[in-house]
């Protein structure tokens, strides 16, 4: 419930414990808005130097193949530019994007400058809390929270619609208090199992494939056909060279799978894996996530079934979409065979079914 009332109009709480009125810099601001900050690396670049090669080989296919000189040529010479391409073009790129993170980080000082300067009120206790800003008032219980976040300077609660930032330095000696507060309200009955979010490198060869060919698949066929033309080109210098290794040749597609899986192997070794949270507490009441103990958590969040997008099984994890592109992988290789179907049934029991 949000409640919006004259400033002169005061609404309080039996046996407050905590109170706390501060200001927000824009550095806490910039803090809670880092995620608009986050850009996706540039992909372009690769991609027309993937194109310029394979023009290459298909220059070179066509001249094996006794076509016209002028066409090879002019496909040899189309590959040979748009390979060179990809030099400037990936300088381009990345000067616009630190470009866009400048323009993004104007726009949040725009925002916090005309509309989140001012003195704000905090106050809670053990049956909920109540944020006050300028003429308006958010009274929350403790059932209505959703999640919360420890960043450096800031502790980030949230509900349903809004988020709340509080800076850690408006309440040093009440922190842990409220933290604790937090971790109990969220803290799920009827627990199944804890599942560690910490997949191997075959969990995440098997999740990857899967999410790739599901969630991407033109991207994923024009790289095979890509490829397929690059194994052609390498199948004929070969043959040219060695004129026995036509049958060998065969096997050259099977590259293409284990180059993806390579990939996928470098991607696990850079950690891209690892997400905000490392720990899914699985009930019979729905899912949390969080990351560390419960008595040291610094990021904690209760998936409902309105942001269970979509939950997905192979043969070695589950994965849980909730509003993100990449899934929460919930590794099979964790959970007790006596506790399977019961994390099964609660994982796909909460899902939003539209």
């Amino acid at each position: 419930m949000i409640l919006t009332v004259d400033s002169g109009l005061a609404i309080t709480f039996a046996g407050l414990e905590m109170k706390a009125e501060f200001s927000l810099t824009f550095e806490d601001f910039l803090e809670c808005h880092s995620y608009r900050l986050k850009l996706s690396e540039p992909m372009l670049a690769g991609a027309v130097a993937l194109v310029g090669l394979a023009l290459i080989a298909l220059g070179y296919i066509l001249l094996r193949q006794g076509c016209l000189g002028v066409i090879c040529g002019l496909v040899l010479f189309a590959g040979l530019a748009t390979t060179a391409l990809s030099v400037p073009i990936g300088l381009l790129s990345s000067f616009l994007r630190r470009r866009e993170i400048d323009r993004r980080k104007a726009t949040i000082k725009e925002e916090f400058d005309s509309l989140y300067m001012g003195v704000r009120e905090f106050e809670a206790d053990d049956s909920g809390w109540r944020f006050a800003f300028k003429d308006a008032q958010d009274i929350r219980v403790w059932k209505n929270l959703t999640g919360f976040r420890e960043e450096r300077q800031t502790f980030l609660m949230a509900d349903d619609f809004v988020v709340y930032a509080l800076p850690k330095s408006a309440i040093k000696e009440e922190f842990e208090k409220l933290r604790e507060l937090c971790i109990q309200s969220l803290t799920l009955q009827n627990q199944i199992h804890s599942v560690p979010l910490i997949p191997s490198l075959g969990d995440f060869l098997a999740v990857s494939f899967s999410h790739h060919w599901r969630k991407r698949l033109r991207t994923m066929l024009a790289l095979y056909s890509v490829g397929l033309l690059s194994v052609a080109f390498l199948w004929l210098v070969l043959t040219d060279a060695l004129p026995g290794f036509g049958i060998a040749a065969a096997l050259l597609p099977l590259l293409l799978p284990c180059i993806e899986a390579a990939y996928y192997w470098m991607q696990f070794e850079k950690g891209v894996w690892m997400g905000q949270f490392e720990i899914a507490d699985i009930s019979e009441d729905g899912i949390c996530l969080r990351k560390g103990t419960l008595e040291s958590t610094t990021n904690m969040f209760r998936l409902t079934s309105s942001r269970m997008v979509e939950v997905r099984e192979n043969a070695r994890a589950f994965m849980i979409y909730a509003l993100t592109e990449w899934p929460y992988t919930v590794p099979k290789s964790q959970i007790p065979p006596e506790k399977m179907a019961g994390v099964r049934n609660s994982l796909f029991a909460h899902r939003n079914v539209k």
